[in-house]
């Protein structure tokens, strides 16, 4: 009898450490996924901004992290950052576009979703999605859908219909992304625009698809302004163009514009290679 009940305290004993560890374990994981400075796991589909950027979690009023709350947690704070998500469907924006990275903080920022097919971020107002600013801001984007339902007739400017990006030694890259019915961009990039003229900047594009995407300058879906290097590959372009858009009446390349000042003059370096054009 004193043997079975010696045993039955070192169970008792045993269950006991097993649970706190348990639960010291499941208070880790929920802090690595939520409140890690680095790292960001959007666990929302809604729009709502940080509480408090600054602090680094990314929690929205709610104790959620939206795509939004976690850019500006990721651009309010200084280092290499990752955000990656564990919802699928549309993610509707409501409140304009999103600022995406800080260059005087020397943000690297990556943003991974789950597929273009899978995850849709779409621009509800009369607004570009994501804008990296000027300067030296890295940004890596992947397995995204793009698409715009912003309210009809209404137009927006300063280029780029989706992402505006291409500040002084800036590096941007999109990999499986899709972009839809941007329309009401005014100036140049009817979905994407990198733009520093005069400066070295980088913009590779790799197994994207635009479509029917326009703007009222240059470039119905892609333009690229500088003296760094534009790589454009395996993507395909159907139905994008330049055209009437606000007070504008169209630039150049319905599907691709390239161009640069400075030194070199006339621009950098621009390789397309294994691309589809359709009727653009």
């Amino acid at each position: 009898m004193k043997k079975h009940y010696l045993q039955l305290l070192n169970t008792l004993s045993q269950f006991k450490t097993a649970k706190k560890i348990s639960s010291f374990f499941i208070a880790f994981l929920l802090t690595a996924f939520t409140a890690d400075a680095n790292n960001f796991l959007v666990n929302s589909l809604g729009d709502s901004p940080a509480v408090t950027p600054g602090a680094g979690t990314g929690l929205d009023a709610g104790g959620l992290i939206t795509l939004r709350s976690a850019v500006q947690a990721a651009t309010a704070t200084a280092g290499t950052h990752t955000i990656t998500f564990n919802v699928t469907g549309t993610i509707n924006l409501t409140l304009g576009q999103i600022t995406l990275g800080a260059a005087a903080l020397g943000n690297n920022i990556t943003i991974t979703g789950p597929g273009s097919g899978l995850l849709t971020v779409n621009q509800t107002t009369a607004n570009r999605v994501f804008s990296t600013g000027t300067g030296q801001v890295t940004v890596s984007i992947s397995g995204i859908g793009f698409t715009y339902s912003g309210p009809a007739g209404t137009t927006y400017s300063g280029a780029g219909g989706a992402i505006v990006a291409g500040g002084l030694n800036a590096s941007t890259t999109l990999n499986g992304c899709s972009f839809t019915g941007f329309n009401a961009q005014i100036g140049n990039g009817g979905a994407i625009s990198a733009s520093s003229p005069a400066n070295s900047h980088s913009l590779t594009i790799t197994n994207c698809s635009f479509t029917n995407n326009k703007c009222g300058g240059a470039g119905g879906a892609v333009s690229y302004n500088g003296i760094g290097t534009a790589t454009i590959t395996g993507c395909t372009f159907t139905g994008n163009k330049t055209g009437i858009v606000g007070a504008n009446v169209g630039g150049g390349g319905g599907a691709i514009n390239t161009s640069g000042t400075g030194t070199p003059a006339n621009g950098g370096t621009y390789l397309i290679t294994k691309c589809t054009f359709i009727n653009n």
